[in-house]
C-alpha cells in the first residue's frame, strides 16, 4: 500500500521520463542536420597603387563587402563520450554547404560604368571535425539544457582561380553555443544554436598575384584579411531511423528564424568638395559633437616622438623616406639579436610624407598606417637575385644601405651588389622586412621561399612602434632623423 501511494504521488507531481537511461551510456552516436548562415568579415586595404602592364601606375579605391546572408545546409555524424554526470566530449565530422555574396564598388570617379560595381558568389564546401566540450545541467523531466565550446579544423573543398576572392584551403574555427536535449519516446532531439568564428586569416592572399586578367586585380587586392563566421542551428538525433523526421524539423525551425531583414537596395555616390568654406562657416552642432572625440584623438596623435632634419617623401626608384624606413628595419635587428644583411620596405606601404621638424605619433601613423609587423627571414642567394629582379619589374622598392641595384628602363635587373659584393648564390642571406611582404605580396614572390622566420605578432612589434622607438632613441641623443638619396637603386 505505501509503495502504490508513492507511485501515484510521483505520477501526479511530475511527468513520465522518456528514455531514462540514455545519458548513462558511456558512448553513443547520432546524426546532425541543419541550416546555417555564412558571414565573411572583410578588411579593405583602402587606396592602392597598381602597376599596369605598360609600366604606368594607377590608383584604385575599391571596397568589398558581403551584402547579404544566404542560407546554407550542413549534415554530419557525431559521437559523444560521457565524461561525468555533467560533462560530455563530442566529435562531429560535418559537411557545410554555403554561399557568400560579395559586392565590390570602385570609388574612382573616372572609372567607366562597367567597372563601378562587380559581384561574386563565393561558394564554399567545408568538411570539418568539431571537437567540443559540453556542460549540461541536471535533467529536468524530458529537458536538459547545455552549453558547449570547442574547436573545428576545416578543409575548404572549393575555390576557383578566376574568382576575385579565394579562401584558404585550411582553416580553424572557434565554436560556442547553447542547446537543449528533448527526450522523446523513441529518440533524443537536440536543437542547438552554435556560433563559429575563424581563428586565422581565411583569405588566400596569394590569389591576386595568380590572376591573369589585369582588370580583376584591383578588386582581388582590395581585401587583405578576412574572418569566416557561421551561425548554425542543427538538430541531432540519436537514432538513424529518425533521420528524415529530424531533417524536416530542423529545416522548418531554422528557415523560420534565420532571415535577415536588411537588404542592399541601392548604391549611390557623389563628390563633396571640402575646402575653406567650411572654416568660414563652421557647423556649431557638428563641432560640439566632434569635440570630445577630437580631444581623445589629439591626446594620442599629438605627442612628439622625435625630429626630422628635412621633409622626406617616398617615390620610385629610390627616395629619402624609403631609405630611412628600410634602415630602421635594419636598425631594429639588434633588439631581436638579429644581424640582417639588408632590409626591404615596400613603397606601397608608405602612405604619407614625413614633415620637417617635430615628428608626432600621428605623423608616424600617417606614414605607416597598416598593422604590419617586423619579420626576419632567410633566403638563398638565387632567391635574393629573384627578389631583386622582381623589384626591377616594379621599378624599385625600399632597400637598406649597402644594397646597390642597377635596373633598365624596361624593368630588367642589370646588376646587384650587397655590401659592395655581388650576390653569392651559394650562401644564405638574412633579411629584415614586413610580415606582409614575407607572405609574397606586392609581387615579391621570392619571399615565399623563406626559411628560419622570426616574426613576433605582439602589438609592440608593429612597424609603427619600431619607427617611434627609432625616433625616440635619436631624440635622447639630441639628433634628428636624416636620410638622403644615395644611388641605392638607379635606372639606366
Amino acid at each position: 500500500m505505501p509503495f502504490v501511494l508513492l507511485c501515484a504521488a510521483l505520477a501526479q507531481s511530475g511527468t513520465v521520463e522518456n528514455r531514462p537511461y540514455t545519458d548513462l551510456r558511456p558512448f553513443h552516436f547520432g546524426i546532425l542536420v541543419g541550416s546555417h548562415l555564412q558571414d565573411l568579415e572583410l578588411v579593405n586595404v583602402g587606396p592602392q597603387v597598381l602597376t599596369l602592364p605598360d609600366g604606368t601606375q594607377q590608383t584604385y579605391l575599391v571596397t568589398a563587402d558581403q551584402d547579404r546572408w544566404d542560407n546554407g545546409f550542413n549534415v554530419g555524424v557525431l559521437g559523444e563520450l560521457r565524461l561525468s554526470d555533467y560533462f560530455q566530449f563530442r566529435f562531429a565530422p560535418t559537411l557545410y554547404f554555403g554561399t557568400r555574396h560579395i559586392s565590390f564598388h570602385n570609388m574612382d570617379e573616372h572609372a567607366p560604368d562597367s567597372l563601378l560595381s562587380r559581384s561574386q558568389n563565393l561558394k564554399t564546401v567545408y568538411i570539418g571535425a568539431s571537437l567540443d566540450l559540453i556542460y549540461a545541467s541536471k535533467r529536468n523531466g524530458n529537458h536538459r539544457p547545455y552549453v558547449m565550446a570547442g574547436l573545428s579544423p576545416v578543409i575548404n573543398l572549393t575555390g576557383r582561380e578566376n574568382d576575385y576572392l579565394k579562401l584558404k584551403r585550411y582553416d580553424v574555427f572557434l565554436e560556442a553555443g547553447i542547446g537543449c536535449d528533448f527526450y522523446l519516446p523513441f529518440f533524443k532531439l537536440r536543437p542547438e544554436l552554435k556560433f563559429m568564428y575563424s581563428l586565422t586569416n581565411s583569405l588566400d592572399t596569394d590569389h591576386a598575384s595568380r590572376l591573369r586578367d589585369v582588370s580583376m586585380k584591383p578588386y582581388a587586392m582590395s581585401v587583405n584579411k578576412a574572418k569566416s563566421k557561421m551561425n548554425i542551428s542543427p538538430n541531432h538525433s540519436s537514432r538513424w531511423r529518425q533521420c528524415l523526421t529530424c531533417a524536416g524539423m530542423a529545416c522548418l525551425l531554422v528557415l523560420s528564424s534565420c532571415h535577415s531583414t536588411y537588404h542592399l537596395t541601392n548604391v549611390s555616390r557623389s563628390r563633396i568638395l571640402i575646402d575653406s568654406r567650411y572654416d568660414a562657416q563652421p557647423d556649431a552642432q557638428a563641432a560640439a559633437f566632434v569635440k570630445p572625440y577630437a580631444h581623445k584623438v589629439d591626446s594620442i596623435m599629438e605627442p612628439v616622438v622625435g625630429r626630422s632634419a628635412h621633409e622626406m617623401v617616398a617615390k620610385k626608384p629610390e627616395s629619402d623616406l624609403s631609405n630611412l624606413l628600410s634602415d630602421i628595419l635594419l636598425w631594429s635587428g639588434a633588439s631581436f639579436k638579429e644581424n640582417p644583411d639588408f632590409a626591404v620596405y615596400n613603397m606601397g606601404g608608405i602612405r604619407a610624407s614625413l614633415p620637417v621638424g617635430d615628428v608626432t605619433y600621428g605623423d608616424v601613423l600617417n606614414v605607416a598606417p597598416f598593422e604590419n609587423h617586423i619579420c626576419f627571414l632567410t633566403l638563398t642567394g638565387d632567391k635574393v637575385l629573384q627578389l631583386f629582379r622582381e623589384m626591377a619589374v616594379r621599378h624599385g622598392e625600399g632597400v637598406s644601405k649597402g644594397v646597390r641595384l642597377v635596373i633598365t628602363k624596361d624593368g630588367q635587373l642589370q646588376s646587384a651588389t650587397i655590401g659592395g659584393q655581388p650576390v653569392d648564390t651559394t650562401r644564405n642571406y638574412r633579411i629584415a622586412t614586413l610580415d606582409y611582404l614575407a607572405q609574397g605580396n606586392d609581387g615579391l614572390t621570392a619571399f615565399k621561399a623563406k626559411t628560419n622566420v622570426v616574426s613576433p605578432q605582439e602589438e609592440q612589434y608593429d612597424i609603427r612602434y619600431i619607427i617611434v622607438n627609432y625616433f625616440r632613441q635619436l631624440a635622447q641623443q639630441h639628433k634628428a632623423a636624416d636620410a638622403q638619396v644615395e644611388g641605392r637603386i638607379t635606372i639606366k
